[in-house]
């Protein structure tokens, strides 16, 4: 795939610039061993429903005039199953010498090395499972391979840069994803194949969802162990967290991935989703020491309900793990879109981001940003509203030895984003307060949403729904099956822990189902919670 003269002089340019974060020059990709994100940003993978049911498509970004930014007016259809989702590139085949030569850019016309597509399916039976296409060969004369094949639903697939050391020597890497076990979401990781599958978290109450691998093999570029961010509940919010691991091949089946810890990203910010790891260097004759950003959306003060922003280490180290220390993070807010941004997808070579914008309809779109612009009159809608387009996933043309970052966002790309709100101007100082004992602190509602699990067979089927909230309140528990209602009931709930029963009718058959669980005071205060559950298992 080409790309026009104007796009490749621009990314020339913007390999010169200085890289804000510590003002030393970048250059061009380098031919280093070590298998990170590609040197050239490749098509993008999207979810979209446009013919009754969500399938994945295939667009290139850079279908504007001359290879720049635009919408492509005819992306392609890559599976036909009826309800495919959540696309994951993998890395070109590591078999293969498809390492980026200095200097060189995609005008040479070569062509791209092969490419497998990870992505969850729903088959007719209600299970959800880990599948695998060639992308180059779209449904129905290629045909998606089955990956997992747990009876439960398997979820949010996403290939890993490289076979970590000791592995099974394979033509692709392992693929993590999500396992509903129990109620709640454990991230697992198997080799392309399946085989190797592996429980990385064992939660017994937490929920563990969205993962997304280091562009790396490991912290400090070597393939001892691959590193994976997500984000969980189990601190009370939302939050980013990362977790190190390795291959034990004298480990028996089931536990040859090993967990070797997890910690923080977000601690302190707001709830925070759907990371996107990259990683750049900051000088173009030594890979290291490497920065790492990770984009991910929440909210912020500035905005709707979800924002893109990234996370940055302030301190840049060779010898401590990335993010290791949650007080040296720069947080930036990128976009403030009041419907909603979600799911970014950093570009292979950070020049853009890729991320699913929400219209007041309800429909996605998939649309692009420059995170150097100083504004989003720049920003590119690749799917103009046509369908409903969600959870984009780049690919990457080359393996690179080294990424190196355009530049630092600027403007108003980069404002910090924090949990209390801006104040401007300052308020005026308080007025002393009055003679006699303090007034009680205001209360502030909480709600937490504990555990979702199904029990019983045949008739007697029930959804058991646990939570926990600080005020008596009003609890509404539906069960769905995408668009559809199937079961909805209401309770009243004293403060503290209850425990509802929401019945399953008996029309609703066996398979993975949305619980949807909204808790609302008197006062109109409320929070909202969805959880899958399986029913039958």
């Amino acid at each position: 795939m080409g790309l026009g003269n104007s796009v490749l002089e621009r990314r020339r340019v913007l390999a010169l610039m200085v890289v804000g974060i510590v003002g030393i020059p970048a250059g061009f990709c380098a031919s280093a061993a070590g298998a990170l994100r590609g040197c050239h940003d490749g098509r993008i993978a999207f979810d979209s429903v446009r013919g009754g049911h969500r399938d994945i498509y295939v667009i290139n970004p850079f279908s504007g005039p001359g290879g720049t930014l635009g919408a492509d007016p005819k992306p392609i259809q890559l599976t036909t199953g009826a309800n495919d989702v959540h696309p994951s590139w993998s890395p070109p085949d590591p078999n293969t010498d498809n390492f980026c030569p200095e200097q060189q850019f995609a005008s040479d016309n070569s062509t791209p090395p092969p490419t497998m597509i990870a992505f969850q399916r729903t088959t007719a039976d209600g299970n959800t499972n880990i599948y695998r296409i060639d992308a180059a060969t779209p449904e129905p004369a290629g045909q998606a391979v089955q990956v997992t094949h747990d009876v439960g639903a398997d979820t949010a697939p996403a290939f890993a840069p490289a076979i970590p050391q000791g592995a099974p020597t394979q033509a692709y890497p392992p693929i993590a994803f999500e396992r509903m076990v129990n109620g709640h979401h454990d991230l697992f990781v198997a080799n392309a194949d399946g085989s190797d599958e592996t429980n990385l978290t064992h939660s017994t109450g937490a929920d563990y969802a969205n993962p997304d691998w280091s562009p790396g093999e490991g912290e400090l570029g070597t393939p001892q162990t691959l590193s994976l961010s997500f984000d969980t509940d189990q601190g009370g919010q939302r939050e980013i967290w990362i977790m190190d691991i390795a291959y034990k091949a004298g480990n028996p089946p089931g536990q040859r991935y090993v967990n070797l810890g997890m910690r923080e990203v977000t601690t302190g910010q707001p709830a925070s989703t759907d990371p996107s790891w990259f990683t750049f260097s900051v000088d173009n004759k030594n890979p290291h020491p490497l920065v790492n950003s990770i984009a991910f959306a929440g909210p912020d003060q500035n905005g709707g309900p979800s924002q893109i922003d990234t996370a940055t280490p302030t301190v840049i180290s060779d010898t401590a793990p990335p993010f290791s220390d949650p007080g040296n993070i720069d947080y930036s807010a990128l976009t403030s879109n009041p419907a909603g941004d979600s799911a970014p997808a950093w570009a292979p070579d950070g020049n853009y981001i890729a991320y699913q914008k929400t219209a007041a309809d309800g429909r996605s779109d998939i649309y692009v940003l420059d995170p150097t612009s100083n504004d989003d009159a720049s920003d590119v809608n690749l799917t103009q509203h046509v369908g409903d387009n969600r959870n984009p996933s780049w690919e990457p043309l080359q393996i690179r030895g080294v990424d190196l970052f355009p530049v630092r966002p600027l403007g108003r790309r980069h404002r910090t984003r924090r949990a209390e709100a801006d104040v401007s101007p300052l308020p005026p100082p308080p007025s002393p307060p009055p003679p006699g004992p303090p007034p009680p602190p205001p209360f502030v509602f909480s709600a937490r949403l504990l555990t979702t699990t199904a029990v019983g067979h045949g008739l007697n089927r029930t959804v058991l729904i646990r939570l926990r909230v600080n005020a008596a309140a009003s609890v509404t528990a539906s069960l769905t099956l995408g668009h559809r209602q199937l079961a909805r009931h209401r309770w009243q709930v004293a403060s503290g822990t209850d425990l509802v029963r929401l019945p399953v009718p008996r029309r609703v058959r066996n398979g993975a189902y949305q619980v949807h669980v909204a808790v609302q005071l008197a006062n109109g205060s409320s929070e909202s919670f969805s959880r899958r559950v399986h029913l039958g298992r």
